[in-house]
Protein backbone atom coordinates (compact mmCIF):
# COMPACT_ATOMS: atom_id res chain seq x y z
CA UNK A 1 0.00 0.00 0.00
CA UNK A 2 1.46 3.14 -0.94
CA UNK A 3 2.33 6.02 1.80
CA UNK A 4 0.13 8.59 0.49
CA UNK A 5 -2.98 6.17 0.81
CA UNK A 6 -2.12 5.14 4.43
CA UNK A 7 -0.84 8.92 5.90
CA UNK A 8 -4.29 9.20 3.92
CA UNK A 9 -6.27 7.45 6.73
CA UNK A 10 -5.49 9.29 9.84
CA UNK A 11 -7.96 10.03 11.71
CA UNK A 12 -9.69 13.46 12.32
CA UNK A 13 -8.41 15.86 14.57
CA UNK A 14 -10.31 16.28 17.93
CA UNK A 15 -9.19 17.09 21.23
CA UNK A 16 -7.92 13.54 22.05
CA UNK A 17 -6.08 13.27 19.36
CA UNK A 18 -4.47 16.51 19.74
CA UNK A 19 -3.01 15.52 23.05
CA UNK A 20 -2.22 12.20 21.56
CA UNK A 21 -0.31 14.04 18.42
CA UNK A 22 1.97 15.97 21.44
CA UNK A 23 2.93 12.72 22.98
CA UNK A 24 6.96 11.88 22.52
CA UNK A 25 7.71 8.57 20.70
CA UNK A 26 8.04 6.75 23.49
CA UNK A 27 4.68 7.42 24.94
CA UNK A 28 2.99 6.58 21.79
CA UNK A 29 4.79 3.30 21.73
CA UNK A 30 3.56 2.37 24.53
CA UNK A 31 0.39 3.79 23.89
CA UNK A 32 0.75 1.26 20.08
CA UNK A 33 1.48 -1.48 22.34
CA UNK A 34 -1.80 -1.34 24.82
CA UNK A 35 -3.59 -1.40 21.72
CA UNK A 36 -4.04 2.26 20.27
CA UNK A 37 -4.30 2.38 16.72
CA UNK A 38 -4.70 6.12 16.68
CA UNK A 39 -1.53 6.25 18.17
CA UNK A 40 0.08 4.23 15.63
CA UNK A 41 -0.89 6.31 12.84
CA UNK A 42 0.67 9.59 14.39
CA UNK A 43 3.44 7.59 14.76
CA UNK A 44 3.84 6.84 11.45
CA UNK A 45 2.81 10.18 10.29
CA UNK A 46 5.40 11.29 12.26
CA UNK A 47 8.01 9.06 10.49
CA UNK A 48 7.27 7.58 7.37
CA UNK A 49 8.93 10.36 4.74
CA UNK A 50 12.03 10.13 7.12
CA UNK A 51 11.82 6.39 6.65
CA UNK A 52 10.71 6.21 3.30
CA UNK A 53 14.05 8.27 2.15
CA UNK A 54 16.22 5.97 4.07
CA UNK A 55 14.74 2.82 2.30
CA UNK A 56 14.79 4.65 -0.87
CA UNK A 57 18.72 5.35 -0.34
CA UNK A 58 18.80 1.26 -0.64
CA UNK A 59 16.38 0.28 -2.75
CA UNK A 60 16.87 2.92 -5.17
CA UNK A 61 13.36 2.67 -6.82
CA UNK A 62 10.64 4.50 -5.38
CA UNK A 63 7.57 2.37 -5.59
CA UNK A 64 9.67 -1.28 -3.95
CA UNK A 65 10.52 1.75 -1.35
CA UNK A 66 7.08 2.90 -0.78
CA UNK A 67 5.98 -0.85 -0.44
CA UNK A 68 8.92 -1.67 1.91
CA UNK A 69 7.70 1.00 4.29
CA UNK A 70 4.69 0.29 3.73
CA UNK A 71 5.04 -3.58 4.76
CA UNK A 72 7.82 -2.87 6.98
CA UNK A 73 7.82 -2.40 10.79
CA UNK A 74 4.97 -0.07 10.35
CA UNK A 75 2.70 -2.08 8.11
CA UNK A 76 3.67 -5.36 10.86
CA UNK A 77 2.44 -3.24 13.62
CA UNK A 78 -0.48 -2.47 12.22
CA UNK A 79 -1.58 -5.48 11.16
CA UNK A 80 -0.78 -7.33 14.65
CA UNK A 81 -4.14 -5.90 15.83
Amino acid sequence: MPISRITGQLCTTTTAARQTSDLPDAALIRSIAAGDKHAMQILFARHNVRVFRFVLRFVGDKSAAEDLVSDGVFGRLASSW
